[in-house]
């Protein structure tokens, strides 16, 4: 892939859009065009780069094109100081600067034929290879897709899940449905996320928010205690936004008719819930 489709694909990333949504916003009817650039198979048009940078006035075009400076033109706020803070990741940084941590985070889109955005599906059986070319947008076309209505536009991704570290939510193989975390300082406490890591791929909720070097994960089962894990560890992060599963509840065990009427006359009548409970000794077991 050219550099510069790889910067395109930066700030796709950085103004938090897929190839569809961005492709209309800079007034292209079809994604087609963009998502080609996106994947690198073409270079842009002087008309694509012109329709960018008629959209996104705050895009530095000496940084898309050439490489560089840095990807938002530099602004001063009030009181003339720089808003771009030196501190915060800025995908492609400065000419020549190899992006890190964050900067190198985005997550392949898979489109159908159309052009319209699928889920890839990542079974367990195909998660130790998914571990190491996650970003690899020829092996990610080896895996299935499919499409969920209210899940066609965005970056989505379905693990099947292992264990039962989440139940009774999430229950062993389960499919979780998540929306890729463009920028993980979004993480917010309680919220369920899955976690790729080099060790595994794992659904857990953060606790305390995202601290600057390990972020406190928690399971829904108390049996698993809580721990930190590496930010810099960490491969992926994708926001749970449903659960595709083949597990329904058991039917309620017909013994349990036989006790409402004993709950209901507790504490009423002694003489009567003895009867009662004599008479549910003689109901034969299920």
């Amino acid at each position: 892939m050219d550099a510069i489709n790889q910067r395109i694909a930066l700030f796709i990333d950085e103004v938090n859009m897929n190839p569809n949504r961005f492709a209309k916003e800079v007034g292209y009817k079809r994604p087609d065009n963009i998502y080609n650039v996106y994947t690198g198979r073409t270079k842009p048009s002087w008309e694509m780069l012109e329709a960018i940078a008629t959209r996104f006035t705050d895009l530095n075009m000496n940084w898309l094109i050439r490489g560089t400076g840095t990807m938002l033109e530099r602004q001063l706020d009030a009181e003339g100081e720089d808003k771009n803070n030196a501190g915060e990741a800025t995908a492609g940084g400065q000419a020549g600067k190899q992006p890190t941590g964050e900067e190198e985070q985005r997550g392949v889109v898979t489109v159908d034929r159309m052009g319209n955005d699928t889920i890839l599906a990542v079974p367990l059986l195909a998660q130790e290879g998914y571990r190491d070319k996650y970003g690899d947008a020829h092996y990610l076309k080896g895996l299935s897709s499919f499409v969920l209505p209210y899940f066609t536009e965005g970056n989505y991704r379905a693990f099947e899940m292992e264990g039962d570290s989440m139940e009774p939510a999430i229950r062993h193989g389960d499919y979780v449905i998540g929306s890729y975390l463009y920028n993980r300082r979004h993480l917010k406490p309680g919220n369920a996320y899955v976690i790729v890591t080099a060790e595994g791929i794992a659904v857990r909720r953060i606790v305390g928010g995202a601290k600057e070097q390990n972020v406190q994960l928690t399971a829904d089962n108390p049996y698993y205690p809580s721990y930190e894990q590496p930010s810099a560890e960490i491969k992926e992060v994708w926001t749970v936004k449903g659960v595709l599963t083949a597990h329904l509840p058991a039917s309620r065990p017909t013994g349990q008719d036989h006790l409402l009427p004993v709950i209901e006359a507790l504490g009423k009548n002694t003489l009567l819930t003895q009867k009662l409970i004599a008479a549910l000794d003689k109901v034969p077991q299920v």
